[in-house]
């Protein structure tokens, strides 16, 4: 197996994840769909206004992935480095998997 289908799968494996966190976050939501729906907004958009904003679950739920897919790329993605060494690689592919095999928490909002 190449290096880039383990990226492929570990791609797709985090994608699988990220729906089913979220749907899981829209099944049994920590506080009502509108203010989790603003604190999302207020995080992904800085600055604006969300106050009387209101969203369906399903809205929710593609705010959810998008933010957690923001937060993996910026914070964990960006951040590892690829080298030339095929033991190199296969450290970080582990990393990778450790990294991405934990269960991701559900946003803390304040009530």
């Amino acid at each position: 197996m190449t290096v880039v289908h383990v990226f492929q799968n570990a791609a797709s494996q985090l994608e699988k994840l990220i729906n089913r966190w979220a749907a899981d976050v829209i099944r049994t939501p920590p506080t009502t769909l509108d203010t989790l729906t603003q604190a999302i907004l207020c995080d992904v958009v800085n600055g604006a206004d969300f106050a009387q904003f209101q969203a369906s679950s399903m809205q929710t739920q593609c705010y959810l992935r998008h933010a957690m897919a923001e937060a993996i790329s910026e914070g964990i993605i960006n951040c590892l480095i690829i080298t030339n060494s095929s033991e190199a690689n296969v450290q970080l592919t582990r990393i990778h998997e450790h990294i991405f095999a934990r269960k991701s928490s559900s946003p803390c909002i304040p009530k």
